[in-house]
């Protein structure tokens, strides 16, 4: 009885000892506190809207993707500007300089390629050739349809490759034209599938980008006489 009495004494005593401890540990700032200890949330690839775009509201890249993940790029820019022909040509100079290349030219509107790891760079040296009027810049998850086309050209040319061996196997004049009809078929879904991930590749390296060009109005004589006369009964009425 007495050793009953002695274990509950002892056991009182040891958690009196850790509460103290617990707290003296959480007045000296030792325990995180409970709001350090959740996790961060993970960054949600989706996109809210579900149009299957995930759009970068500032115009810029710098979301937090995961390395591994195949996302294509379109940026946009309008510009307004003093002479279209001119900037077009700084345009593609630049474009250059970046190792991108144009796609598509017209006399306002001009489609380039640029390397995905450059496109902001480049977006900010091409928005200082005008006043700029939009920037956008949205990507797209393809990360599944890459995979699931890496994956049906594996099986497939495994299965090339297992019809190879039937080839050699046959003897009979029909079962050879008949593994060569399918070899066939399965060498022409092989070519078409190399054509769809290369494509894939080079939309997933170079980000797409559109400049629209916008030329500034050119005043005749009575227009900059017109647009005097307002800037002055402006400033009569209007103080900053």
């Amino acid at each position: 009885m007495l050793k009953s009495y002695a274990v509950l004494l002892m056991l009182v005593v040891l958690g009196m000892s850790c509460s103290r401890s617990y707290r003296a540990l959480k007045r000296d700032g030792m325990l995180p506190e409970v709001s350090e200890m959740k996790a961060r949330p993970v960054f949600d690839l989706t996109d809210s809207d579900g149009d299957g775009i995930i759009d970068m509201l500032d115009g810029r890249s710098e979301a937090p993707f995961e390395a591994n993940r195949k996302i294509i790029y379109d940026g946009f820019l309008v510009l307004l500007v003093r002479d279209a022909d001119s900037t077009a040509t700084s345009i593609l100079e630049l474009t250059r300089s970046f190792e991108g290349y144009p796609l598509d030219i017209s006399t306002d509107e001009l489609k380039i390629r640029i390397p995905k790891d450059r496109i902001d760079e480049a977006m900010d040296r091409m928005a200082e050739l005008g006043k700029l009027r939009r920037r956008r810049l949205r990507g797209r998850d393809v990360t599944t349809r890459y995979t699931d086309l890496e994956l049906r050209l594996d099986n497939a040319r495994r299965a090339r490759d297992r019809y190879l061996e039937l080839l050699d196997q046959a003897t009979e004049v029909e079962d050879l034209l008949a593994v060569e009809r399918e070899l066939e078929r399965v060498q022409g879904n092989i070519e078409s599938m190399e054509g769809s991930l290369k494509s894939l590749t080079e939309e997933t390296t170079y980000a797409t980008l559109t400049i629209t060009l916008q030329e500034r109005t050119k005043l005749g004589p009575l227009g900059a006489i017109g647009k005097g006369l307002y800037e002055a009964v402006r400033w009569l009425f209007v103080w900053n």
